[in-house]
This record gives structure tokens, C-alpha cells and sequence, in this order.
């Protein structure tokens, strides 16, 4: 111990536990300081989970046009149609209208450009439908457009056509009921 009521190995006079077997074996002690911080950086960097966020937003114009953001990296975009009176946190069977995949390597979603439903951007390739142009977009009819990595998973934007213009979709209109046309009957009594 030294005059301050230190020990001699510099951690003060509770020393006597794990950091002196830490020091002994580090020797100097500014670099088990600095192994330390290295230690610490290294593990919250790899205990931190990557952004996997992809934003899909939709225009107002038909067809719509979409746009993307999000650190995220994305291959594939499409766009399905819902069955109807299906909530957007369900899982679903969806009949997918159009897909295009980007064929240049990888690219981070929010490094896409904006794309139109039924034209194929510049690096990308139409994998559905297999040939000619995609089916229209029906008035009251639920869609959703979806960017996604090699894994499936992805962003999405959930939207139907709603007087002629596509709009996002809100909880409340995935809950009603999808207007069918009816037709009357006349029957004569003899």
C-alpha cells in the first residue's frame, strides 16, 4: 500500500478481487484499459440486431407509383391482391399480380428507384406475370405492395382504389365486407 491507501497494483483497496487477475495477465494498464473498451465496443456492436426496415409508400395517381426507404437490403417488389375482409395483421394466402426482381447484385431499399405498377425499371426483370403487362388495379379491391430480401421478408404498404386513386388502407377498411354486385329476380305468380 502506498501513502494514499493504495495498493501497489493501482486499483485502490477494494483491488483484491477479479481486476488483479485481469492485470496481472494484461500488464500494462493503460492497455488493459484499452482492451477493455475494445472488449465492451466489440460486444455491443454484436449484441445490437441490424435495422432490417424497409418503408413501401404509395402515391396518389393510377397506376400508383412506389416509393422506398430503409437501410435494409431488397431483391424483389410485387404486388398482390388480398382475399377480402382480411385483417393487415394476418397471414394470408395472396394471388400476387405482379413481381419484378433487381438482377444488378444487392442494393439497399432505399437506393431503389420509384416504381410504377406494370413498368419495369431500369436493372430489374418482370418474374410474374411470365409475359405481358399485369393485371389493372380494381376499384374497392384490397392490394399490397411489398419490397423484400432474399429471405421473403420485407416492408409492405397495404392500399385498395378508392374513387378512381389508390389510397393506404386503414384497419377499418380491411374489415368490411367487400361490395358484390347483387341481381334481382323477377318471378311471376300464374
Amino acid at each position: 500500500m502506498n501513502s494514499r491507501g493504495e495498493s501497489a497494483d493501482g486499483f485502490g483497496k477494494s483491488s483484491h478481487q477479479v481486476p488483479i487477475m485481469f492485470y496481472s495477465s494484461c500488464g500494462d494498464m493503460n492497455v488493459c484499459k484499452a482492451l477493455l473498451i475494445i472488449l465492451l465496443a466489440v460486444t455491443a456492436f454484436v449484441s445490437c440486431e441490424p435495422d432490417t426496415a424497409i418503408d413501401v409508400t404509395i402515391d396518389d395517381k393510377m397506376p400508383p407509383t412506389f416509393s422506398f426507404a430503409g437501410p435494409w437490403w431488397a431483391v424483389n417488389f410485387k404486388v398482390a391482391e388480398l382475399p377480402p375482409n382480411t385483417p393487415k395483421d394476418t397471414i394470408v394466402k395472396v394471388k400476387t399480380l405482379w413481381q419484378i426482381s433487381y438482377t444488378k447484385g444487392l442494393l439497399r431499399a432505399k437506393q431503389w428507384p420509384k416504381i410504377t405498377y406494370g413498368v419495369i425499371a431500369d436493372g430489374f426483370v418482370q418474374k410474374i406475370p411470365a409475359r405481358g403487362s399485369p393485371p389493372p388495379l380494381v376499384e374497392g379491391k384490397m392490394y399490397v405492395a411489398q419490397a423484400l430480401d432474399t429471405s421473403e421478408s420485407g416492408g409492405s404498404c397495404f392500399f385498395l382504389i378508392k374513387d378512381g386513386k389508390p389510397v393506404e388502407g386503414t384497419d377499418a377498411d380491411y374489415a368490411k365486407p367487400t361490395p358484390q354486385k347483387t341481381t334481382q329476380t323477377n318471378t311471376k305468380s300464374k
